[in-house]
């Protein structure tokens, strides 16, 4: 009997080529392209910053993972996961987007240097967004929140409330969370300055 491949699931602020070269943006594309040639399966997540080519980088949406809409301050706000590779690392990145917070030229600041206003809305609108596409990975594979809290150790009370947005699991958890739905080992988060 072979031995499965481990799935690494990465959630990133910035990934190299789609952005500028820097600190961050190399991290979220040579980290998981070295831990890919040790014999891992890769996929990462990022914004769909607006001064990301769709074209030039081949984004296609992802119809499955797509459609749901995720609340900010009371307003609905629709996710669309879009996917690409880096064809030289073999790696997929599946990007999250949305026009009202991702659809501008700056990643995190304007272009006379000052942050954007809504940062910290963008900032969660991202965390929520993977959250959900996890939460909708479950349901696909028709895994009940009592078998999902078994796996994890934790109460089925502990992960409706993560599902309704009343809490979030600890950051511990997510490894495991990303095990249990095929992105196996190791979670990095990498976040902007």
């Amino acid at each position: 009997m072979g031995e499965s491949v481990k799935r690494v699931l990465f959630v990133n602020s910035e990934i190299f080529p789609y952005l500028p070269e820097s600190d961050i943006a190399n991290i979220g594309r040579y980290l998981p392209q070295g831990i890919q040639e040790r014999k891992k399966e890769i996929r990462s997540f990022m914004p769909r910053y607006g001064c990301i080519n769709e074209r030039k980088n081949q984004l296609h949406e992802v119809i499955r993972l797509s459609g749901m809409n995720i609340v900010i301050n009371d307003v609905d706000r629709p996710l669309v996961i879009k996917v690409a590779s880096i064809s030289a690392a073999r790696m997929q990145v599946y990007f999250i987007d949305n026009e009202d917070y991702f659809h501008r030229n700056g990643i995190a600041k304007d272009k006379d240097g000052n942050f954007f206003d809504d940062n910290d809305e963008r900032g969660i609108f991202y965390v929520r967004s993977v959250l959900e596409t996890i939460k909708k990975l479950r349901k696909e594979r028709e895994i009940t929140q009592e078998e999902f809290a078994e796996v994890l150790g934790v109460s089925c009370q502990s992960v409706s409330r993560w599902e309704n947005e009343n809490c979030y699991p600890d950051i511990e958890l997510i490894p495991t969370i990303a095990d249990f739905l095929g992105f196996p080992s190791t979670s990095f988060w990498a976040l902007t300055k």
